[in-house]
């Protein structure tokens, strides 16, 4: 065996610490906030509060009655415009009825003129000058004393039925021809003209003067009678109420006798 040679062994290195890797890296530190402080802010007094809770309650206060007033003014104005309305309505509900009335009252008058038309003429006694004149076809004559040895000659009118003659009743026309003589009349009726129960007016009638009295002709009836001569005769038209003037009228308009 050899001896070992010293040029072939390895060198022999002295003990050296072995390597040590890159240090390990520290955690990073988060910083942490800073604990809180106690608050420096001081506490309100306990008067502030109730200051407030003061201030709160008039507050309310002031809107519930403000609330209390706007509905008590709601219900005041309701109730105005209710009792307006109404009163509006009845009003509108009246002036209704009465133009209904009124126009069915026209209506009535109008029917009532169509129905005399056309007009009936009624003929006197040619012994009394003939006298003739237009009365509605809706009434009835009646005569009641004729033309006999120079007596006074009657008729009366009426709508459809004539009642018995008497002074308390009420005709549409009564005519009378009589001998009595005008003046005479006519001095009976002016009596009652300066009594106030009478008024008189003047117009021609086929060309002679005629007088008409207004008024109280008897004791109970508001009536009007004309007066005229014919030759040696009176006549004497008369209506006992105020519902036949018209009639009246249309009767002296159309009056022709004999001179």
């Amino acid at each position: 065996m050899e001896p070992n040679n010293p040029s072939t062994m390895p060198p022999v290195t002295p003990n050296t610490p072995a390597p040590q890797g890159p240090p390990a890296p520290q955690a990073l530190l988060t910083p942490q906030p800073p604990a809180p402080q106690p608050s420096t802010v001081p506490i309100a007094p306990r008067a502030d509060n109730q200051q407030k809770d003061l201030i709160r309650t008039i507050v309310i206060i002031g809107l519930a009655l403000v609330s209390a007033t706007f509905i008590a003014l709601f219900i005041w104005m309701y109730i105005q415009w209710n009792e307006a309305n109404t009163a509006v309505e009845a009003k509108i509900k009246v002036e209704v009825e009465e133009a209904v009335s009124a126009n069915t009252a026209e209506l009535e008058n109008d029917f009532a003129n169509r129905e005399k038309q056309p007009y009936k003429t009624f003929g006197g006694p040619s012994d009394y000058g003939s006298l003739s004149f237009e009365y509605p076809k809706t009434w009835s004559v009646y005569i009641a004393a004729d033309v006999t040895d120079g007596k006074n000659y009657e008729a009366y009118f009426n709508p459809d039925i004539i009642k018995p003659i008497s002074d308390d009743t009420i005709d549409a026309l009564r005519l009378k021809i009589t001998n009595e003589s005008t003046d005479s009349i006519l001095e009976d009726y002016n009596g009652e003209v300066e009594d106030g129960n009478l008024t008189v007016e003047t117009r021609q009638i086929n060309g002679d003067p005629v007088t008409i009295f207004t008024g109280q002709i008897t004791d109970e009836f508001q009536g009007k009678v004309a007066v005229f001569k014919i030759r040696d005769k009176t006549v004497i038209i008369q209506t006992d109420a105020t519902i036949f003037f018209d009639e009246f009228a249309h009767v002296l308009d159309t009056i022709n006798y004999n001179k």
